[in-house]
């Protein structure tokens, strides 16, 4: 069996990739390979700085191929032949030589192919010890060209801001590479522009994201309509880069270029930001921005490698929780069902047990749906009047808010207290994101409003047309992305719960109203019940409507219960009353069974 020599090859910039760069760095190492009859094992590390220790990182190719000599996955006889020395390190000489050392210590041999195709080994350094001042010598010359070449590349980057805070247009191509919809192809002083294609590509991307597909989703739909048109060397839309759509500032116009302080590389406040607001053509507005941030940090779904589109209807929104312990429920995929799993006992978080319940809370939730939409079918949901004065007293807040922060801002150059004034600072500041993020979401929902109307009876038909059974059943189904974001918009909370292998689920539709499932007093019984919560005149009225139903003996008795106070209206009471029967035949008439009550009996 031949000894293996892995071959590293780096590069920093897509230019050099693009280049002769990878050409040449494979071909010498191929004939350094046959001459010693080594069999030759590539590595690469695409587009990472060797200067920044990037390359290091145990997710880097070298920092993962040093990681298993280490461990013995790689012979510690191996070979590793790099360009040239400064391929491995051009950052500080310290580090540098520690790196060449710690190699050559695990027993590798390191081979410079430009430098004679000189072979370093544990004993040829020792036997040779000035060698070990010329290694020296080139990671000097190495880290001297990489701090010459950023310092023009910091100055570059410095004109360029001072330019653009003079109200120039400008196009900053020395760090960084601009997003895949845009065009920086044009001169300096017109600045970038929407690519003449791709623009639309990425448009719609957004509008699929805001309509709550996912990333997975977004990204297939991307390769079968716009085939091979992604610009990287593969030509392939990957979800690391139509997730971006959704997590980098570009789309609001904004770019952001940073410089590592090289004393100190991990100390933020000693690098230096450079902030270009309005660089870009906005892809989004700021409300839709918003919304996609906030669909990112709270709308995640169930994905694995090997069932990559499986999407959960309840779990990644801090939707549901465990009623033990509070904490969340994830999701976990058991054959072609999914089923919820209390996070903190998962996780041992709390000192919870492990316990999950099975996918009747997704049924469940469709028939709550149903529930809600028809209390806001009677009722009437909010009109365009009701969120014009809900944007107009957050908008009000947001002003105030804005008003503190120049305040604020003035006074940092005149007290004495700095520290405190920043932190009032950063108070305001977070008070007014959250203030901008609600104002998104009711624009968002005034929008869809005027679109839709109203709730009626007819829309709630359409929902059903558009949820068939198997949207519930298929965890796959194409459709539950939309799901998950009606029950999102209408549901605001679900606890589950289990006391003596009896489980209980309620859920939150607002407006102090919760819906409750849970076993009866014995099997198969299972009790349904509404709970609305009232004020009148100063006091709180409490009222309970639901059905007890017995499958086995086919019995089902309606009741209504008035904790305290007065009784509701008439017509109200009965709506409660009927909430329940009417949702469930609707669910009926559109191919959904009826709840199995065993479901809500566990087995442990």
């Amino acid at each position: 069996m031949k000894q293996r020599m892995f071959s590293y090859v780096r590069w920093s910039t897509p230019r050099q990739a693009s280049g002769t760069s990878l050409k040449r760095q494979t071909a010498r190492a191929k004939e350094f390979a046959e001459k010693h009859n080594l069999e030759m094992v590539e590595i690469f590390d695409k587009g990472v700085s060797a200067f920044a220790g990037k390359h290091l990182l145990p997710t880097a190719a070298l920092g993962s191929f040093i990681a298993a000599v280490k461990q013995g996955a790689i012979e510690s006889t191996a070979w590793l032949y790099t360009e040239n020395l400064d391929r491995l390190h051009r950052g500080k000489v310290t580090d540098a030589q520690e790196l060449l050392l710690t190699l050559i210590n695990l027993g590798i041999t390191v081979v410079a192919g430009m430098d004679g195709e000189k072979v370093y080994t544990r004993e040829y350094l020792n036997k040779n010890p000035h060698e070990l001042f010329m290694t020296v010598m080139v990671f000097v010359r190495a880290n001297e060209e990489s701090e010459t070449k950023r310092k023009r590349v910091l100055g570059n980057v410095e004109a360029l801001y001072q330019d653009y805070k003079n109200g120039e247009k400008v196009v900053v191509k020395s760090v960084g590479n601009h997003p895949f919809w845009i065009d920086d192809t044009g001169p300096s002083h017109e600045g970038v522009k929407k690519h003449p294609v791709l623009w639309n590509i990425a448009r719609e991307a957004i509008e699929m994201f805001l309509a709550g597909t996912s990333v997975w989703s977004v990204c297939n739909h991307l390769n079968e309509k716009y085939p091979n048109m992604y610009p990287s060397s593969k030509r392939i839309w990957t979800t690391p880069n139509v997730r971006k759509l959704r997590t980098n500032e570009a789309v609001i116009g904004k770019r952001v270029i940073y410089f590592k302080d090289r004393d100190e590389p991990n100390n933020k406040e000693k690098g230096k930001t450079y902030t270009f607001e309005d660089y870009y053509p906005k892809l989004c507005t700021d409300d839709e921005w918003s919304i996609l941030n906030d669909i990112s940090k709270n709308n995640t779904y169930i994905t694995n490698k090997k069932q990559p589109n499986t999407v959960n209807l309840l779990s990644g929104m801090k939707l549901i929780r465990c009623g033990r312990c509070g904490s969340t429920m994830n999701s976990m995929r058991q054959g072609d069902k999914i089923r919820y799993v209390c996070d903190g006992a998962q996780n041992v978080k709390t000192v919870c047990k492990v316990w999950s319940v099975s996918n009747v809370v997704e049924y469940c939730s469709i028939q709550v749906l149903l529930i809600a939409f028809s209390e806001a079918a009677v009722k009437g949901r909010i009109t365009q009047d009701d969120y014009e004065k809900q944007l107009g007293i957050i908008q009000e807040k947001i002003a105030a808010e804005t008003e503190n922060i120049s305040k604020l801002t003035q006074a940092i150059t005149v007290t004495g207290n700095i520290d405190e004034v920043i932190a009032l600072l950063q108070v305001h500041k977070a008070n007014r994101d959250i203030l901008q993020l609600e104002q998104a979401k009711i624009s968002s929902k005034r929008a869809v409003n005027s679109k839709t109307g109203d709730v009626t009876f007819d829309t709630i038909s359409q929902f059903l047309d558009e949820t068939p059974y198997e949207v519930l059943k298929d965890i796959e189904h194409p459709s539950r992305p939309k799901l998950r974001e009606v029950i999102r918009e209408f549901i605001k909370g679900i606890r589950v719960n289990k006391a003596d292998k009896k489980i209980a689920i309620t859920f939150d539709i607002g407006n102090d109203t919760e819906v409750i499932y849970r076993a009866g007093e014995e099997k198969p019984e299972i009790e349904e019940v509404i709970s609305s919560r009232y004020e009148a005149r100063g006091i709180e009225y409490v009222t309970r409507v639901g059905r007890i139903r017995n499958i086995k003996k086919k019995q089902e008795r309606y009741f209504y219960e008035e904790i305290e106070g007065q009784k509701m209206e008439g017509f109200s009471a009965f709506l409660l009353s009927q909430s329940f029967k009417s949702a469930q035949e609707l669910m009926r008439l559109n191919g959904y069974p009826d709840i199995d009550p065993m479901l809500l009996w566990s087995k442990k």
